[in-house]
């Protein structure tokens, strides 16, 4: 409840500030005021960009709080910055070692962010790239015994249970057989994260599909199955 208060409360307060000065044509500060709530709300709203996590967008929310907590330490900065009085020159400089502070925060969250992403894409593209040479190296041992295919594929994959790049590029073959599928699914300790290529094979037994349908949240997979089980609703126009 003090949060909801304090998030709309202070705000709110702070137009009711700015609106009572403009009315007494008291602009003392208010410059400096409006250019730290603007950039408090700014860098905080950048910093936010930044992130790709999907409960990120919350943060907007946060922005008028934000934006007039900078404003009010500006006002106090800008009103008593030249005061002789010894407690408000240090209330001065207390406030803008405030608001620098608001704004760093902001800055270095969006930086950490930056550097996450990066750290991320590279791994994305070295897992890529590892899919790639397994998409290769499978296709090469798939020509190589175009008499065993099913037989090859299978060995391979109990092989390399393990590996997530492998999995992958050989979960897009039709040479996989349903009972090494059924293996990967089931047993313990087994890669995760593999349910749209199950839900994409033609190998997968209808079981497993199901179990797969009841317990998926993810988009991609319910639109994989949707087009397993009506192909004809969910392909594309012509």
């Amino acid at each position: 409840m003090i949060y909801w208060l304090a998030l709309i409360g202070i705000p709110i307060a702070y137009l009711v500030v700015l609106v009572n000065l403009l009315a007494r044509k008291d602009r003392k500060g208010l410059g400096i005021s409006v250019f730290l709530a603007a950039l408090a709300a700014g860098t905080a709203y950048w910093s936010i960009t930044q992130s790709r996590s999907s409960a990120a967008g919350i943060g907007i929310i946060g922005l008028p709080f934000i934006g007039a907590l900078g404003g009010f330490l500006g006002l106090a900065f800008g009103r008593w910055r030249a005061s002789t009085h010894g407690g408000r020159s240090v209330g001065a400089l207390l406030s803008l070692g405030g608001a620098v502070l608001l704004i760093a925060f902001s800055l270095r969250e969006g930086w950490k962010a930056i550097g996450k992403n990066q750290v991320r894409d590279e791994k994305q593209a070295a897992h890529a790239a590892e899919i790639e040479r397994d998409r290769a190296l499978i296709a090469a041992g798939l020509a190589e015994n175009e008499n065993r295919q099913r037989a090859y594929l299978d060995s391979s994959i109990r092989a390399r249970m393990t590996d997530r790049a492998f999995l992958i590029a050989a979960l897009e073959n039709d040479s996989v057989s349903p009972e090494i599928i059924r293996e990967l699914y089931t047993r313990p300790g087994t890669i995760t994260g593999l349910d749209i290529w199950f839900a994409r094979n033609p190998a997968t037994p209808r079981d497993i599909l199901d179990r797969i349908a009841r317990t998926t949240k993810e988009p991609g997979v319910i639109n994989a199955l949707q087009q397993r089980t009506n192909p004809a609703k969910t392909s594309a126009p012509r």
